[in-house]
């Protein structure tokens, strides 16, 4: 399946004259010094460490490895020639506190599945399977959100390992690093669950540079989003 084909599914839940949410699953955001802060949304941002409802997301303790920052600015710096008010970032921290990171992103899918938001970005290939984070991920599914996963960066087929929450359902748009299969990272997950391949190695965004599937995942999500605005904008 390819963007194209994405597209034609998700642009019809997408109505020309509202301001499209994306939330990104990740450890936080912290503004890079010196540097503008992404489009984040007025409202909305979560950290699941200490389940606080977070007015400035940007005010959010990113960890130190700057993962989220990093990923928050590889989709906006790729959507934001269309303006602010067409595109917005909702920061979703499941990083850190005493919580598990299987309890922290039950806790941040719950609150996506409650809200209106309907482009998830999660970059990162987690724990174990859990019944209940694949129920709300289906429900999410169920109701038209669109969600992009890391194949992870282990180099396993993913027809002999289980990665979750990527292999969560079918829907899911699971995303390696390379440009095919054939020419992918060495790193990188592969075989059939994973259904594309875009490049994510030394990618510059935020102030950071950072390789793997969570780069390529968030380039993913950038350009869906930009063929979503491209086209039904």
């Amino acid at each position: 399946m390819n963007i194209l084909n994405v597209l034609t599914i998700f642009v019809s839940i997408t109505a020309s004259a509202e301001q499209i949410k994306i939330a990104v699953i990740d450890t936080g955001y912290t503004k890079p010094v010196g540097m503008e802060s992404v489009n984040l949304c007025k409202d909305g941002h979560y950290d699941a460490s200490n389940q606080t409802n977070v007015v400035g997301a940007d005010e959010t303790v990113n960890g130190s490895s700057g993962h989220g920052t990093n990923i928050a600015h590889i989709i906006d710096d790729k959507l934001k020639r269309f303006g602010k008010n067409k595109y917005c970032i909702v920061i979703f921290k499941v990083y850190g506190g005493s919580r598990n990171l299987i309890e922290m992103s039950i806790d941040a899918l719950d609150k996506i599945n409650k809200s209106d938001i309907k482009y998830v970005n999660y970059s990162t290939a987690g724990e174990g399977f859990d019944k209940k984070e694949s129920e709300v991920v289906k429900a999410l599914l169920d109701k038209g959100v669109m969600i992009a996963a890391a194949a992870g960066n282990s180099n396993v087929s993913l027809e002999s390992v289980k990665i979750y929450p990527a292999m969560y359902d079918k829907r899911i748009n699971v995303v390696g690093n390379g440009l095919s299969s054939r020419t992918k990272s060495k790193s990188s997950n592969y075989g059939e669950p994973v259904k594309h391949w875009v490049a994510g190695d030394n990618i510059y965004a935020g102030g950071i540079v950072k390789s793997g599937t969570s780069q390529a995942t968030a380039i993913f999500t950038a350009r869906m989003i930009q063929d979503i605005l491209a086209y039904g904008k």
